[in-house]
């Protein structure tokens, strides 16, 4: 997962990349909020600049890296017409 801050006289505007997928910070709700064009503006617009999740503008809340959680293992569910 990328950072992203953009400095305006408003304040910093922080995105996250992962996966081709793009989210900024709603600072009045301290969600991510998805925004699917926001990626090709950062990737090929030059005012963003890529920090790393512990050089984040203070109140932003980085997403956990962690692992995927595995899913665990589920019985094969039977259809009507199978066989017992």
């Amino acid at each position: 997962m990328r950072y992203y801050v953009l400095s305006t006289p408003a304040g910093d505007e922080v995105v996250r990349l992962s996966g081709g997928s793009a989210a900024y910070f709603e600072t009045s709700t301290g969600r991510w909020v998805p925004d699917p064009l926001l990626a090709a503006e950062v990737r090929f617009g030059g005012e963003w600049r890529q920090v790393e999740s512990h050089e984040l503008p203070p109140g932003v809340a980085p997403v956990n890296e962690e692992q995927p959680r595995l899913r665990k293992s589920r019985s094969l569910r039977r259809g009507r017409h199978t066989r017992k």
